[in-house]
């Protein structure tokens, strides 16, 4: 029961960060179609989710402990420790898009955000599970942009 409630809650979490909103506009321009970009985007969002999920799950089925008596999986990371790894890679992998023009300074700042809530994490690694205001307001802005990402 431990379990599901803290991955209900990690998981929520991570798909309100991730935005959950309706596709955008059709619109295209000199950079990137929005539509390929938020192909792009959202694919890269819904693989990442999905690889956190089954860590998770790992984690949650894990009897290991930490030197804190933390629970740990078999690579002896703890549901923070996994759920930073997911922010991470993911704004790394969305840094390698190109937002079309109209959107870019939009993307860059949900990018930030989602690096600021990392930076705010590793301060308080509570932050990964229960969420920031940072995440929040990466969601938002990533509902804004038409990305659509689900568990």
């Amino acid at each position: 029961m431990r379990f599901m409630l803290v991955l209900a809650g990690i998981l929520g979490a991570a798909v309100f960060a991730v935005g959950c909103g309706g596709g955008g506009s059709e619109e295209t321009d000199s950079t990137v179609s929005k539509a390929a970009f938020t192909k792009q985007a959202d694919s890269i969002c819904k693989q990442l989710l999905t690889d956190a999920e089954a860590e998770m799950l790992a984690w949650s089925n894990s009897k290991e402990k930490n030197a804190d008596g933390e629970q740990v999986n078999s690579d002896g990371e703890t549901a923070s420790e996994i759920m930073r790894s997911y922010y991470e890679t993911k704004t790394d992998q969305l840094q390698d898009l190109t937002a079309p023009d109209a959107d870019q300074a939009q993307f860059e700042s949900m990018l930030a955000m989602l690096e600021k809530a990392i930076e705010e994490g590793d301060k308080n690694p509570e932050v990964f599970i229960s969420g920031s205001t940072s995440l929040e307001k990466a969601g938002a802005t990533a509902t804004e942009l038409g990305l659509e990402c689900s568990a």
